[in-house]
């Protein structure tokens, strides 16, 4: 479902800064995983239903970033 409106062409872009600014404070869940991935994939997933190919480009790289940090 493509999601229509003012400032959704942005969302995943948001979602990437939150998870950049989550990964520079160290944040991790109660699992130990870091807080930043739910908002990394959700920018992903975002960005592929917007046809955002360099942000979910973008995404994909910091998810893969943070497997090879565990």
């Amino acid at each position: 479902m493509m999601s229509v409106g003012p400032g959704t062409n942005v969302l995943s872009e948001l979602h990437l800064l939150k998870g950049d600014l989550l990964t520079a404070l160290g944040a991790v869940d109660a699992s130990g995983r870091p807080e930043a991935e739910q908002w990394f994939r959700l920018a992903f997933d975002r960005a592929g239903n917007q046809g955002a190919r360099m942000t979910r480009l973008r995404a994909a790289t910091r998810l893969g970033r943070l497997a090879l940090a565990e």
